[in-house]
């Protein structure tokens, strides 16, 4: 079981839980390259290229 967390621009955190590859539930949510950053205990994952896309 993989417990996690979603937030999108101008919305609220959203918790979840999922089963299976930690992988595919990352590229699923995410929905692009994957990039990880890590702030002490905490691993942020977005998409790499958030910049080349006209979305906030």
């Amino acid at each position: 079981m993989l417990n996690y967390a979603t937030l999108k621009p101008g919305e609220l955190i959203n918790f979840k839980e999922g089963e299976g590859s930690t992988y595919d539930l990352l590229k699923k949510e995410i929905q692009g390259t994957l990039a990880l950053t890590s702030i002490e205990e905490l691993d942020v994952w977005y998409d790499d290229g958030f910049l080349l896309k006209e979305e906030p």
